[in-house]
């Protein structure tokens, strides 16, 4: 407990290995999310006895995903940058950006907080793309719905435009 008051006094990330040898008996499972919800930190539910390559990787992914995130960068396609701020769509997923990025605090909390990006009406997927731990720095890149593009130009010049040959 005090390692952990210690720890998240000084922002610095942290897992707890829970060692049990029963890791999978509902008691131990009990227990590992206890510790999780009162340290808020991800628990590592492990016999240490039994430790494979494929646990300690686990392990220390939990580790790297709790590092705090410091600037995430969403890749568009160049010609949103080109719409006015206020144009429905721009303002859309940027609006959906804003709201996705609030819920991050975290390197692992990025994929997650992105997907609700993809649930914008203009957005057909979201990629986490690039994460680099040494500065905290990640990259999402959104793909939007087909034809977007085309169907935008279209309205702006009032002509009727579906494809590159039309356009």
């Amino acid at each position: 407990e005090k390692v952990a008051d210690e720890l998240t006094k000084i922002n610095k990330p942290f897992v707890i290995v829970l060692n049990s040898a029963t890791p999978e008996s509902p008691e131990s499972e009990r227990l590992a999310y206890e510790l999780e919800e009162k340290y808020n930190a991800p628990v590592a539910l492990v016999n240490c006895l039994e430790l494979d390559r494929a646990d300690i990787e686990s392990i220390l992914e939990m580790v790297l995903l709790e590092f705090p995130v410091r600037e995430i960068g969403v890749k568009l396609p160049g010609w949103v940058y080109a719409l006015d701020s206020e144009h429905k769509i721009r303002r859309s997923i940027t609006d959906s950006i804003l709201e996705s990025a609030e819920e991050v605090r975290k390197i692992g909390d990025i994929r997650s907080a992105f997907e609700a990006l993809g649930e914008n009406e203009y957005v057909t997927s979201v990629n986490t793309t690039n994460i680099n731990l040494g500065n905290g720095n990640a990259e999402v890149v959104a793909e939007l719905a087909d034809g977007l593009f085309y169907k935008t130009v279209g309205e702006m010049t009032e002509l009727e435009i579906e494809n590159e040959e039309q356009l």
